[in-house]
């Protein structure tokens, strides 16, 4: 007798479940729907502000990007730029009469030459 008692609490344990259970489904239902949908306009948002993004990044370029420079004459198309004569400049040795080659700087002789009357 008490095991059928305990079958009976324990079935109406079961259902009492199953008929959360249904109203919990329908409750997760909505809720899973609401996700997706939040989820979508999350990804639509996202996508918004890439684009405005690169809409920026477009436009900043548009304002740093300067046209090339017209040069006038054909003197200074020969020219190179000034980084490069100092470079060239630089990468030759400087040698004298007197012998090994004496460092100068910035191009101006620091050692005097006792020969030459000023």
């Amino acid at each position: 007798m008490e095991e059928k008692a305990n079958l009976r609490d324990v079935e109406a344990e079961i259902l009492a479940k199953r008929t959360e259970m249904s109203g919990f489904e329908t409750e997760y239902r909505e809720v899973l729907a609401q996700f997706a949908e939040m989820t979508s306009r999350y990804a639509q948002e996202m996508q918004a502000i890439e684009e405005l993004l690169r809409q920026r990044v477009e436009i900043h370029a548009s304002y740093t990007t300067a046209p090339p420079m017209k040069r006038s004459s054909s003197k200074s198309r020969n020219k190179g730029s000034i980084r490069e004569t100092i470079q060239v400049r630089d990468k030759k040795p400087s040698t004298t009469r007197d012998g090994p080659k004496k460092k100068k700087w910035f191009n101006i002789h620091l050692k005097v030459d006792r020969r030459k009357p000023c």
